[in-house]
């Protein structure tokens, strides 16, 4: 997908809400399916993460290059141990952080085991 389009609905909200419009190539059922994946894997990291409606799907246009389009409507409801449920932004920023330094951490212990693997058969 490209030509991600963000916008925050309303800070107001209980939630952090959030949308997404997109041009792509058309594949509704790939493109299904790769959201539903990417839902579940942000779910791992970010439990308060969810679709708040279907995605809509636009039909492939001429003015768009022969792309398609899809809209995507999220919302992250915030844990709440620290900060109100209502800062799901933050909860997701220091989610998003802390699992970039777990998968930093695996690769480094991994690039370590190798060396050391290859040092000891020298």
């Amino acid at each position: 997908m490209r030509g991600f389009d963000w916008r925050r609905s309303s800070p107001g909200w209980p939630t952090q809400r959030d949308t997404s419009d997109s041009r792509l190539s058309p594949n509704g059922e790939g493109t299904r399916l790769a959201i539903d994946q990417a839902v579940a894997d942000i779910q791992d990291y970010v439990p308060g993460y969810a679709l708040r409606v279907e995605p809509q799907f636009d039909t492939a246009r001429e003015d768009w290059n022969g792309n398609g389009g899809v809209g995507i409507w999220i919302q992250v409801r915030g844990a709440a141990d620290y900060l109100p449920e209502y800062a799901g932004n933050l909860d997701i920023i220091t989610a998003a952080a802390t699992r970039t330094a777990d998968l930093l951490a695996e690769r480094m212990n991994a690039a370590a085991t190798t060396a050391s693997t290859v040092g000891a058969h020298a």
